[in-house]
């Protein structure tokens, strides 16, 4: 489990220093157990599994690196979020946490053209998703501002129906090469699409559903199962950034603009 440490270490000490009591301190720790604990924890099971497609050495290694790599100032943005002492300064600071979530699934993830990998955050807003950030692929189209699932062309409304089963699910898909899959059933016309390999994870805290973090990239077979592990990781800790922005009663939408919960 040293693979946690990094992780632990710096909750404690981002957090120590939050000016609403321990309470605050105490749930976000709560909060990071229950998802990127829980999470490591599978994924440690699954490598020790004589199923696991790395052999559980260079596995473990490889995950520890990732950890270290991406746990700092991942977590530190989580820290700023649950010490903040005013609600303008909460979302400030969860616009920095969103910022990181999408930096760090782009750059520690896959083994292609670095440049040509593009990962997004979309939040859930009832009935559709929303864009709220995005990096990666700069000069091309942008990704979609959002999925909708009363939209009237039949093949964005498959997309969107799929978007948020993810979403609402606790299932991360990899998807190695969406032009030789075979997706007709989840993924409406995979082999138009500029991009070949795709990874797709919610960002889910208990039973508070925020929407997915995505990796994509045009080379296919380039995002690996180690990948969608990090990623479960990375997502946990967004996800309880934003579960804490929740019990303030907002919520994140398109553009990275908050809405009050009704």
């Amino acid at each position: 489990m040293t693979g946690a440490l990094p992780v632990v270490i710096a909750v404690t000490s981002s957090i120590s220093a939050a000016n609403e009591g321990q309470v605050r301190v105490y749930w976000a720790l709560g909060a990071i157990a229950s998802t990127s604990g829980l999470s490591l924890l599978s994924i440690f099971k699954e490598i020790r599994s004589e199923k696991a497609t790395l052999r559980a050495e260079s596995g473990q290694a490889k995950l520890r690196m990732l950890l270290a790599n991406a746990s700092q100032p991942l977590v530190t943005a989580l820290g700023r979020v649950a010490s903040a002492n005013d609600l303008s300064r909460r979302k400030e600071t969860v616009h920095t946490l969103v910022q990181s979530a999408v930096s760090t699934a782009r750059a520690e993830c896959g083994t292609g053209n670095r440049e040509q990998y593009r990962s997004c955050f979309y939040s859930l807003c009832n009935s559709h998703l929303s864009r709220v950030h995005y990096e990666g692929r700069e000069g091309t189209d942008p990704p979609r501002t959002k999925f909708d699932l009363n939209d009237k062309n039949l093949s964005r409304r498959a997309d969107a129906q799929f978007a948020r089963d993810v979403a609402r699910g606790e299932r991360a898909v990899l998807i190695e090469d969406l032009h030789e899959e075979d997706l007709d059933d989840e993924i409406s016309k995979p082999k138009d699409r500029f991009y070949r390999t795709m990874l797709v994870v919610p960002v889910n805290a208990g039973d508070q559903h925020f929407g997915f973090l995505s990796i994509d990239s045009p080379e296919p077979r380039t995002l690996k199962e180690i990948d969608r592990k990090n990623t479960v990781l990375i997502a946990g800790v967004l996800a309880t950034g934003l579960a804490i922005l929740r019990q303030d009663g907002y919520k994140m939408v398109a553009d990275g603009s908050f809405e009050k919960v009704r």
